[in-house]
């Protein structure tokens, strides 16, 4: 199903770019049992994961990953119908995790796990490659059409009307912060810093009621609990019911926060 359309009722609510985690059997897909795949859309990027501990076959001569012109820790691997695989080592990586992104494909490669291992887990994983890079091709298009109906925003128009909900809630629900600032971003609907500033996008707009508040309280909640903690969200529950839902709801608004604004 895809996003919603631009909601007629406008205010404000969180700080941290949401995705939504799905598992690749509800795509059908299975893999061996030493293996494990997770698809994400971000709207537009799909992973998949695979165990480091498991045997992958060795990597034909004519298929190895191309070293030159590759930075240090990256290799390249070209496969039909696909195109350009990046192969790159990552610190944090525990397993090989396959990334499909619109701008490129990209194997995070653990530091104790062979390029030939990351190459031999890309070519057998050619045709899941190939179905994400349709979706997210299309995704992308549907992106750009619902951003096409989204109306022009004014600064002072979007200052004036969250800044006063953000007063209106604070003084509900007794919660103090400091500074606020407008901003137009494209990966955060709003933020609160060590100093009980606040940061809101002005792209807030474009959000239903609900999702306005719900963002709003979220980072209000930030003055009181700075991380993300069960601390926090039992606190943002006693002021905003319901509000993992919300955070799941605000998931299909990510072409609203990607939109570049007008008559901003």
């Amino acid at each position: 199903m895809g996003p919603p359309a631009p909601d007629q009722d406008f205010r404000p609510c969180l700080p941290i770019l949401l995705e939504r985690q799905l598992k690749g059997l509800e795509h059908g897909f299975s893999l061996p049992s030493r293996t494990h795949r997770q698809t994400t859309l971000p709207w537009l990027s799909n992973d998949k994961e695979i165990a480091d501990e498991g045997g992958m076959e060795n990597a034909s001569d004519h298929e190895t990953a191309r070293a030159r012109d590759a930075k240090p820790g990256t290799r390249y691997l070209d496969l039909p119908d696909v195109g350009r695989v990046i192969l790159e080592k990552s610190r944090r990586a525990r397993r090989l995790i396959l990334s499909v992104k619109v701008e490129r494909v990209r194997v995070a490669v653990p530091r104790r796990v062979s390029f030939e291992k990351a190459e031999a887990f890309a070519r057998a994983n050619r045709d899941w490659i190939a179905v994400q890079q349709t979706k997210v091709r299309a995704a992308e298009e549907r992106e750009r059409r619902l951003q096409t109906d989204l109306p022009p925003i004014d600064r002072e128009v979007a200052r004036t009307h969250l800044v006063s909900r953000l007063e209106e809630l604070a003084d509900l629900h007794d919660l103090a912060h400091g500074r606020v600032s407008i901003r137009s971003q494209r990966t955060r609907w709003g933020s609160c810093s060590s100093r009980n500033n606040i940061s809101l996008n002005m792209k807030l707009l474009w959000l239903p009621v609900r999702l306005q508040d719900y963002v709003l309280l979220h980072e209000l909640v930030h003055t009181q609990v700075p991380d993300h903690s069960p601390r926090f969200w039992h606190r943002l529950e006693q002021v905003c019911p319901g509000a993992r839902r919300l955070r799941r709801e605000l998931r299909e608004y990510r072409y609203c926060l990607t939109a570049d604004v007008d008559g901003a």
